[in-house]
């Protein structure tokens, strides 16, 4: 990110550097941040160790910070997409929300294999209860 700005209008020596330390450079350092924290969400997925904890992290961070909008003001919000922009952060979240599927769609399988283990038990023990009963019923006639 640069600032090139000559001394012809008064804008650029007066409010142009302000407006650039104040605002369009923290726009960058954001973009930055995010770019960082979507490559430590990558390296949390392809952990295993740590998938659950990335999925709730990549949520919040989703819920949190990307759906939002940066600043209020034109030229913020035009600076912070280009800045998305250059930085491509739109297909590393892509990346990201693809590795998120993944994990969610593991997760889910493992939830009902279980849930289908959980059934084949119970109903493996009526069919014994059921056999118990009806040798019972034919002992009696």
């Amino acid at each position: 990110m640069n600032l090139l700005t000559s001394s012809i209008n008064t804008v650029n020596y007066t409010n142009l550097p302000f407006e650039f330390e104040n605002e369009y450079l923290y726009a960058y350092i954001f973009a930055l941040y995010e770019k960082f924290y979507f490559s430590k969400l990558l390296y949390d997925f392809k952990s295993r160790i740590k998938e659950q904890k990335g999925t709730r992290k990549f949520i919040d961070f989703t819920n949190d910070i990307w759906v939002h909008e940066l600043t209020s003001q034109d030229n913020g919000t035009l600076i912070f997409e280009k800045t998305k922009e250059a930085l491509e952060l739109t297909k590393i979240y892509e990346t990201v929300k693809e590795q998120y599927d993944v994990v969610t769609k593991g997760f889910k399988m493992k939830n009902s294999d279980l849930l289908n283990k959980v059934v084949l038990m119970l109903l493996a023990v009526s069919i014994l209860t059921n056999i118990v009963n009806f040798i019972n019923l034919y002992k009696l006639k």
